[in-house]
């Protein structure tokens, strides 16, 4: 969208180029001094107080016009112009326009039979309205007598130079169709610059952002600039004198650079990327600034001269310098250098094509139609410039928001399922403390029932118990003790597990020693209960893990193998190496369990169900050896099958 925009604008500058050359042919003077027909001389006036009648007398000091010389300020010349009179019978009418239009002042006389004409003026001091001819250009109506020489006298106070030439109409509607031509340049110009100011002081007002603040400034300068050097002010204010507005000039020219310099800083973003750059750029545009305090050397002619001189060539070099800066930056992947660069070329092409085309053509003023158009299509490239500036820089920010939102919603959902799995281990904890306490409370009151019962059947005096009797009870007694212990140690250890707590650090553990203390005190159950309990572990075979925790899980597996393997079944323990573990498998030849009992077990503890011959258990065995074998880096696995016996795989990671 942006680059058929910048190629319409451009075709539609070319065009009217095309056609401002075309209406200049139709514009042009009929007779230029020194031509054929048009003689021009002039006569210095180094006091500038002479009038009419001293020129007539000075008659014979008028010499041809030559090339314009420096001058004084203020300089005043009498020009003697004598113009053929038009081959007819009646006198015509034409129109006598000066070449530089920025003028203070200029007076003509028309002379007959050696006698002054009323005096006619334009020029700077005068406003529109009040020339001999109203409009910017500055011009006098003349009256040629047919078929003889016709006398003018012009006096011209000039700043700086003197007038190059003058041109003659004889059709006035030539000059009509100039005045027109002039206009439509300012209008057209002006209007794209109200344009530009309005749209782009909305979009401060609206963003409030530092590189449309100083794009905004540029703009008023360059428009102030053209203002005052188009001549347009004299339409409502004259200037009273030269010198000020020679003035005002120059430190429009240098305003406008040094607005330039600062926004082009801001546009590269210096600051942040060539901070030497930047602060080299600074001292330049404030020195340009600073040059404007030398303004008042245009009051005196010497020094107006060397000032001018200097003050126009430091705003040249500095405005040649900043798009070969800009290029610079672009091969150093400045991301908007090259568009800035762009927005400059339509500005050299104008200027060359003036230069190529128009050099030497009268009328000057319609042969800058290119250089409006190009500092015209500057001004539009930079604010399209900013446009896309901004539009990266908001994209960039886009991005860098889509970023830390997506990262955000990450960290949100992550943090989610963080809390939720931690509510669901809460819930979890909080269910599996409600069936331990309900377990504790069944468990227990076995055992404790029994004892109270044996110690009742012991402590009754009036019947005393055989020696054999006695026995039995106290082997009771035994075995109720051992099952509070076993459970209160489970009970412990299970305890220990959920808040946190470790007994004792990893270390290297050799597997069948392990296993050989794990069982002592079960291989006795196992003769009593028929069962066969045997091992088989390599040798050397070393894991790391805590032994207490290492030693209750294996416990654990094999007392509940023995629990619901009947009297002639079997368990076996071995072990073998897997990857960077070792896995110690539990298998016995029991009753089994279904899927949906396994699951339940998995899930927490339950109340436990009775062994094969009635034994009991606190059924919180296999949660206490899966929270143990997890907290050790390893994992439990368990395999059954209703009726064909259980194996359970114990993984612990291996000592390298």
């Amino acid at each position: 969208m942006v680059v058929v925009l910048a190629i319409t604008l451009i075709l539609a500058a070319v065009a009217a180029i095309r056609w401002a050359n075309r209406e200049r042919a139709a514009a042009l003077p009929t007779l230029i001094s020194g031509q054929p027909g048009f003689a021009a001389e002039n006569w210095v006036d180094v006091s500038g107080s002479a009038t009419i009648d001293d020129a007539l007398q000075a008659a014979k000091s008028f010499v041809p016009m030559h090339a314009p010389q420096p001058g004084q300020l203020e300089r005043c010349v009498w020009y003697r112009l004598t113009i053929a009179g038009p081959d007819t019978d009646q006198a015509s009418t034409a129109v006598l326009g000066i070449s530089h239009e920025f003028l203070q002042s200029a007076d003509l006389y028309p002379v007959a039979a050696g006698r002054p004409g009323t005096a006619l003026h334009t020029g700077a001091v005068v406003r529109w309205q009040d020339r001999a001819i109203p409009g910017n250009h500055p011009a006098f109506p003349v009256t040629l007598t047919p078929r003889q020489p016709n006398v003018f006298y012009v006096r011209v106070v000039d700043a700086v130079k003197q007038t190059q030439y003058f041109s003659l109409w004889t059709d006035r509607a030539g000059f009509a169709h100039l005045g027109r031509l002039v206009s439509a340049q300012s209008i057209g110009y002006f209007s794209l610059w109200i344009g530009l100011l309005a749209y782009n002081g909305f979009l401060y007002a609206v963003l409030r952002r530092t590189d449309y603040q100083r794009y905004l400034i540029y703009l008023l300068g360059v428009g102030a600039l053209s203002v005052v050097a188009s001549d347009l002010t004299t339409f409502f204010l004259p200037w009273p004198h030269w010198p000020l507005r020679g003035m005002l000039l120059t430190a429009l020219m240098n305003f406008t650079t040094f607005s330039l310099i600062r926004f082009s800083t801001t546009f590269w973003e210096s600051a942040e990327r060539w901070p030497r750059l930047d602060r080299v750029l600074n001292y330049v545009a404030w020195g340009v600034l600073a040059l404007s305090i030398l303004t008042p050397a245009w009051l005196w002619a010497r020094t107006a001269e060397a000032f001018e001189a200097l003050d126009f060539g430091a705003n040249i070099v500095v405005l040649a310098a900043l798009p070969i800066i800009g290029i610079w930056l672009g091969l150093r992947r400045s991301p908007q250098a090259w568009l800035y660069v762009l927005a400059f070329l339509p500005t050299v092409a104008g200027l060359i094509y003036v230069l190529h085309d128009n050099v030497g053509l009268p009328e000057a003023r319609t042969n800058g139609m290119p250089v409006l158009c190009a500092n015209a299509l500057e001004l539009v490239f930079l604010a399209l410039a900013l446009a896309w500036r901004y539009r990266r820089i908001t994209d960039e920010a886009r991005q860098v928001t889509l970023e830390y939102t997506t990262r955000l919603e990450a960290n949100v959902a992550l943090q989610t399922r963080e809390l939720r799995e931690a509510n669901e281990l809460l819930a979890r904890a909080s269910r599996d403390k409600d069936r331990v306490l309900a377990i504790i409370g069944h468990d227990l009151r076995g055992p404790s029932t029994m004892l109270h019962t044996l110690a009742d059947s012991l402590s009754d005096e009036g019947h005393p118990l055989p020696a054999s009797e006695a026995a039995v009870l106290a082997r009771s007694i035994k075995e109720a003790c051992e099952a509070q212990l076993v459970l209160l140690d489970n009970l412990l250890e299970w305890g220990r597990v959920q808040t946190g707590q470790r007994r004792g650090p990893a270390e290297p553990l050799a597997v069948a020693e392990m296993v050989f203390v794990a069982t002592g005190t079960l291989t006795h159950l196992a003769r009593t209960k028929g069962v066969s309990l045997t091992s088989d572990i390599p040798a050397g075979l070393t894991v790391q893990a805590a032994p207490e925790g290492a030693q209750t899980i294996v416990r654990n597996l094999v007392g509940n193998a023995l629990k619901f393997t009947p009297s002639g079944g079997s368990i076996t323990v071995s072990a073998q190496p897997v990857n960077r573990m070792v896995e110690i498998a539990v298998r016995d030849t029991g009753v089994g369990m279904s899927s949906h009992r396994l699951a339940e077990l998995m899930d927490g503890p339950v109340t436990s169900s009775a062994g094969t011959q009635s034994e009991k258990g606190a059924g919180i065995g296999l949660t206490l050896c899966r929270d143990l074998a997890r907290a050790s880096g390893g994992e439990l696995f368990i395999h059954s099958e209703l009726g064909r016996g259980t194996t359970v795989r114990l993984s612990l990671p291996k000592k390298d």
